[in-house]
This record gives C-alpha cells, structure tokens and sequence, in this order.
C-alpha cells in the first residue's frame, strides 16, 4: 500500500512536466500515437501495460530493465485525438503491481513515469 502511495506520488510530480510535441507553427503532429518515457528506479525488471479509462481495455507497451529507462510508443489506435489513460508496471517474477493516476494524453505528447525503488518488494 505505501509503496503504491509512492509510485502515484512520483507519477503526480512528474506529470506537470508532461508536455506535448509541437511541429513548426504550433500545431501538434497529426496521425502518430505518443510516448512514454519510463524510468525504472526498482530493482526489478517491469512491463508496462496502458490501461484505456473507461473500457478498461489493458495493452502491452513493452518492458524496461531493472533500473534503468527506455522510452515506449503509445499507438495511435490507443491515444485517438486524445484520451484518458492510465499505466501500469508489472514486476516480472512478482504479483504487486503498481498503476499511475489517469492522465490526458493527446497524440503527439512525451508523458514521462518514475517507478520508485520499492515497487517489486516482497
């Protein structure tokens, strides 16, 4: 429980820096999906899923090393136009998981996460 305290904390701090691409002119690419900067502060290999508020549909971004950070596409079939989103590290060879808060995320933009030390802990 205070570990998922953590990881929804670090994850509030850092989405204040969430900002979108922009081309030339001030217009925001169209026809691509997003990214998503991950870094891995746990001791843990993680995958990393997006979960679609409202659906709850869940898909599988891709994996980041035991601390270490990688940066992972968010298809555009996934952000739309925009979308509420939410993630989730799964701990490989763990069943704690964690998950962010839900973030609006428009086609185009850099959201980054920290997944804090303690994420994985038995």
């Amino acid at each position: 429980m205070r570990t998922r305290f953590f990881f929804v904390l670090a994850l509030l701090l850092l989405a204040a820096g969430c900002t979108p691409s922009r081309q030339p002119g001030g217009v925001a690419p169209g026809g691509q999906g997003a990214t998503l900067r991950v870094e891995n502060q746990a001791w843990m290999d993680m995958t990393i899923f997006v979960v679609e508020t409202g659906s709850g549909a869940r898909r599988r971004l891709g994996m980041v090393g035991a601390t270490s950070g990688t940066n992972l596409r968010i298809p555009e079939s996934v952000v739309g136009l925009g979308r509420s989103l939410r993630f989730v590290a799964d701990p490989i060879g763990n069943q704690q998981t964690a998950s962010s808060f839900e973030m609006y995320v428009r086609p185009g933009q850099r959201v980054t996460i920290t997944i804090p030390p303690g994420v994985g802990r038995r």
